[in-house]
């Protein structure tokens, strides 16, 4: 229901700017329609905007205080927007209002939904339940079939191919340590691919208006076409909307997060600034700047999917972060100065050795590996 309300204060916006789109006020309509709870809250929202002076705030508005009064009002982690309007300025002051004025659901922050608890077994693929109950997963079963309470889980070589029964609602949350990657098709269809030490969240099945999953770390999403109801996944700092597409998500660096565009279309949202991608698009919401769109290659963001990870003038220090999750191994510079030592090839899983052997082989750097960790020199 938050997730609901939070769409709906988002369409009420576009409907008071005249930008709402004819698909999406049909979604509206149909929220406040079917549902008594939602139509309340509609109409909580239609009342505070009738307590709006909204000339009076055009008049009185220098951009730069208001900037500095927004940021103070509007709460540490700024609720998801899936649509940016570009609007004239009577919206976009009225919007700012509405924003600041209107009652917002408590503890619905991507932080709480997305936090790191640790699973209780870090080298294992593992699944959490909505009861907490964790499952220990095995990439070797093959057509397997977990049945745990009213929980059936079938599994294959691939990963997890479906869920049923249990709460349709619940939250289960898929945990995949380092060296290990794992895929699973969620209830609508839509396949993930998790790299290493990533983390996904999502509902046993999609029952409402919307599809939202949470990710933390590094996935490749094909996502099932349904133009009624929008996919979003959240991250960290980011909102991507989607109704059918392919697209890597790599959320590794906290203060960066990379959405590259293979098929389709998506609109990134971060602090109610947007962006939309096309294919061959990457992009980058950076902490502190903001967004930014740059080409990609295909397959060097890809590869991972593969096994390969491929690098081009990088630094050993960016490197060694791909180490420590492919093949969970510390890795430890006793010369600082190697940390920025660059250099452009191929990684492989399982073939640390190798890897090794030809960084030794093209510098003057010399490796250690003991105790579960990697020393360069």
């Amino acid at each position: 229901m938050i997730a609901e309300h939070e769409y709906i204060r988002q369409l009420f916006l576009e409907k008071l700017a005249g930008t709402i789109s004819p698909a999406d006020d049909r979604i509206l309509q149909q929220l406040i329609t079917k549902n008594e709870v939602n139509k309340a809250f509609w109409n909580s929202l239609n009342e505070q905007r009738k307590q709006l002076n909204a000339e009076q705030f055009v008049a009185d508005l220098d951009e730069a205080a208001a900037l500095k009064a927004l940021k103070q009002q509007l709460p540490t982690r700024k609720l998801p927007v899936w649509k940016y309007v570009a609007a004239a300025a009577i919206f976009m002051a009225v919007g700012a209002a509405v924003w600041i004025n209107l009652p917002h659901d408590k503890n619905n922050s991507l932080e709480t939904a997305t936090q790191k608890t640790p699973p209780l077994d870090h080298k294992a693929i593992q699944l959490q339940l909505d009861n907490g109950e964790i499952l220990t997963l095995n990439k070797q079963d093959k057509n397997g079939l977990i049945d745990v309470h009213d929980v059936k889980i079938r599994t294959s070589e691939k990963g997890i191919e479906a869920i049923n029964g249990g709460n349709a609602d619940a939250q289960t949350t898929l945990y995949v340590p380092a060296k290990q990657d794992y895929h699973i098709t969620l209830s609508d269809g839509t396949k993930v691919w998790l790299n290493s030490a990533s983390k996904l969240q999502f509902p046993i099945r999609f029952t409402g208006p919307l599809r939202e999953i949470y990710m933390e770390g590094e996935a490749y999403l094909e996502v099932a076409k349904n133009a009624n109801k929008p996919f979003i996944v959240h991250t960290r700092t980011t909102a991507i909307k989607v109704l059918g597409t392919k697209f890597n998500l790599n959320t590794y660096d906290e203060n960066l997060t990379k959405t590259s565009l293979v098929e389709g279309a998506v609109l990134l949202t971060s602090d109610q600034k947007s962006v939309k991608l096309m294919p061959g698009q990457q992009g980058n919401f950076s902490t502190g700047k903001g967004f930014s769109v740059t080409a990609f290659d295909q397959d060097q963001t890809l590869g991972w999917i593969n096994g390969t990870y491929y690098f081009q003038n990088n630094s050993l220090k960016e490197i060694a972060k791909v180490i420590n999750r492919w093949f969970d191994v510390e890795v430890v510079f006793e010369n600082p100065q190697l940390a920025n030592f660059r250099l452009s090839g191929m990684l492989e899983k399982q073939q640390l050795a190798a890897f090794l052997k030809d960084l030794e082989s093209a510098s003057d750097i010399e490796t250690k590996l003991a105790n579960n960790k990697l020393y360069i020199k």
